[in-house]
C-alpha cells in the first residue's frame, strides 16, 4: 500500500510563494516580484525550481538587467550580497554560470559593481580580492568557470567582459581555460563553431592550439571534421547564388558587429597591448566600403537568404582565419607510418575485410578515425582550405602516411574529394603518391574503384551513377602513370 505524503501548512505556504514567484518571473513583473520579497525578505535565498534555482538563478538566465537590479536592492548587507553569487543549483551553476548564457554584458557588468566592487574597499584588499576572484572562477559540476560557459554559449561581449574582470582583478586566465574531462575552452568553442571567438582566444593565448582533449584531439582536429564550416566542402550553390556570396563582403562590416560589448569599462580594462594595437592599425574604411556594406545590410534585414548567405560566409572567413593560425602549431603530419604492405598490390581481398569495410561505411564511420592526423581528416572531409594552409607552409607533409598506410591521394581518391585531388596531384612533390600502397596493398585505382564512399549528387539514375562513377576512375587513372599497370600479387 502506497505511503500517506503529509505536507504541512508551513511547507505548502512555501510552495505558494514559490508558484508565485515563478509566475512573476515568467511574466517579466519586476514590480510583481518586489512587492513579493519586500513582505518575505528571506524568500530571496530558497529555491523556487525543482533544480534549486533561487529567483536570481532564473532572472540571470532570461538576461532581466532591471529585475536584477531590482532584487539587489532588496538585499540589505554587502556580505549577503556575495553569497547570491555563491548559491548553486543542482547543476552546480552560479548565477555567473547562468548569466553568460545570454549576451547581456551590461547585466554582468551590474553584478560586478552592484557586487564585488561596491563596498568602497581598495582593489588591492587581499581579502576581497581573493573573494573576488574565486566567485568569478567559481566551477560547476562539468568542472566549467563562468568564463569557459560564456565560450561556450558563444557569447563574446561576456567572453571579453569576465577576461577583462579577471585580469583587472589580477585573476589567471589559466584556470578558466580547462574543464574537468579535459576539455579546453579553445575546444568548445570549436565544437560549437564560434570561430570568433576561438580567434579571440588564439590572439590572447596561442598556447591553447596545443591543448589535447582525452582522445588526444587538438582543435584542429575537430575544425579539420567540419566540412560545412569551410567554402570548398559546403553544398555547392547556384551560380545566381554563387553571384550573392561572391559579391558579399568578407566578414563584419563596421558597426556591424552585434555582440561587442558597449561599455566603457571595457574599454578602460583592456590590455595595453591590445589598446597600442588598435592606435597602431590604420583606419581603412571609407565612404565606398561603408556604403557597400550598407547596401548588403539593408539586403539581409529584408531578404533572409542573403542574410543566411552572410552569416554563412562570415563563418568560412573566421573558420579559415583560424585554420590558418591552428597549422603553425601542428606538426601531426610529421608522425608519419610505413605502408605494410610496401610494394605488394592486392588483386583480391579476403571476404571478412569486405565485410568489415563494409560494416564501417554503413556506419559512417572509419576505423581509424581516432588516430588521423588533421590532413588525412580534412583531406577525408574535402576542406581545399586546411590542405592547402598545411601543405603551404610545411610543402614536406605532402608525403605523410597514416596508420592505415594511406597517403593524402588515397584518403582524396576513396572519399571522392576531387577539389583535395585537384590541389595535391598538380603539384610537382606530389607525384611520387601515385606509387603508393596501402596496408591492404590498394593503390589510388583500387580506391577510385571503390564506392563505398560515394555522396551521389545531382545525377540521379544508377546508369548516370555509373558513368560519374567511370570518368572519376579515368580521371585517377590518367594520373596514376605506368605504375600500375603491372600489378603484383599479393
Amino acid at each position: 500500500m502506497a505511503k500517506e505524503l503529509i505536507i504541512s501548512e508551513s511547507d505548502m505556504k512555501i510552495f505558494d510563494e514559490m508558484g508565485e514567484a515563478y509566475a512573476k518571473l515568467l511574466a517579466n513583473d519586476t514590480h510583481g516580484l518586489e512587492e513579493i520579497y519586500r513582505r518575505n525578505n528571506e524568500a530571496l535565498f530558497h529555491h523556487i525550481t525543482v533544480s534549486r534555482d533561487t529567483v536570481f538563478h532564473i532572472a540571470a538566465y532570461k538576461g532581466c538587467q532591471e529585475m536584477l537590479r531590482t532584487l539587489l536592492n532588496l538585499v540589505k548587507s554587502q556580505t549577503k550580497k556575495r553569497e547570491v553569487l555563491k548559491m548553486k543549483n543542482i547543476y552546480g551553476n552560479t548565477v555567473f554560470h547562468e548569466l553568460v548564457t545570454t549576451a547581456n554584458a551590461e547585466a554582468a557588468d551590474l553584478l560586478t559593481k552592484e557586487v564585488l566592487f561596491s563596498d568602497g574597499r581598495p582593489l588591492n584588499h587581499e581579502n576581497d580580492i581573493r573573494e573576488r576572484e574565486e566567485i568569478l572562477a567559481d566551477r560547476n559540476k562539468l568542472g566549467e568557470t563562468p568564463l569557459f560557459r560564456a565560450a561556450e554559449y558563444g557569447n563574446m561581449s561576456m567572453v571579453k567582459y569576465l577576461a577583462t574582470q579577471i585580469i583587472r582583478m589580477g585573476g589567471n586566465l589559466h584556470r578558466h581555460y580547462t574543464r574537468d574531462d579535459g576539455l579546453s575552452i579553445l575546444h568548445v568553442a570549436v565544437v560549437g563553431q564560434h570561430f570568433d571567438i576561438a580567434n579571440w582566444l588564439m590572439e590572447k593565448e596561442p598556447q591553447l592550439a596545443t591543448y589535447k582533449d582525452k582522445s588526444g584531439k587538438t582543435s584542429l582536429h575537430l575544425l579539420a571534421s567540419m566540412g560545412n564550416a569551410f567554402k570548398s566542402s559546403s553544398i555547392t550553390l547556384g551560380i545566381f547564388k554563387e553571384l550573392i556570396y561572391y559579391c558579399l563582403p568578407n566578414g563584419s562590416c563596421n558597426g556591424d558587429e552585434s555582440n561587442e560589448l558597449p561599455l566603457d569599462s571595457q574599454k578602460k580594462d583592456l590590455e595595453q597591448d591590445e589598446a597600442s594595437k588598435a592606435r597602431n592599425q590604420p583606419d581603412r574604411s571609407n565612404g565606398t566600403s561603408k556604403l557597400y556594406c550598407g547596401v548588403w545590410r539593408c539586403l539581409a534585414q529584408g531578404w533572409k537568404m542573403i542574410d543566411r548567405m552572410w552569416k554563412q560566409k562570415k563563418m568560412h572567413t573566421s573558420a579559415v582565419k583560424l585554420a590558418s593560425t591552428l597549422v603553425r602549431t601542428d606538426t601531426s603530419w610529421f608522425d608519419s607510418h610505413k605502408a605494410e604492405e610496401g610494394d605488394t598490390i592486392c588483386l583480391e581481398r579476403k571476404e571478412e575485410e569486405k565485410a568489415k569495410d563494409e560494416k564501417s561505411a554503413a556506419s559512417g564511420m572509419k576505423s581509424s578515425s581516432g588516430t588521423d592526423t588533421p590532413l588525412i581528416i580534412a583531406a577525408s572531409t574535402g576542406i581545399v582550405e586546411i590542405v592547402k594552409e598545411i601543405l603551404d607552409m610545411y610543402p614536406q607533409a605532402v608525403e605523410h602516411i597514416s596508420k592505415t598506410g594511406q597517403n593524402i591521394l588515397h584518403v582524396a581518391i576513396l572519399h571522392r574529394k576531387y577539389k583535395v585531388f585537384k590541389l595535391v596531384h598538380t603539384k610537382e612533390e606530389a607525384k611520387r603518391l601515385v606509387r603508393g600502397i596501402d596496408n591492404d596493398g590498394c593503390t589510388i585505382l583500387h580506391h577510385a574503384a571503390d564506392i563505398k564512399y560515394y555522396q551521389g549528387g545531382t545525377i540521379p539514375t544508377p546508369a548516370l551513377e555509373l558513368q560519374q562513377e567511370l570518368k572519376w576512375f579515368e580521371a585517377v587513372k590518367k594520373n596514376a602513370g605506368a605504375f600500375h599497370h603491372a600489378p603484383q600479387q599479393k
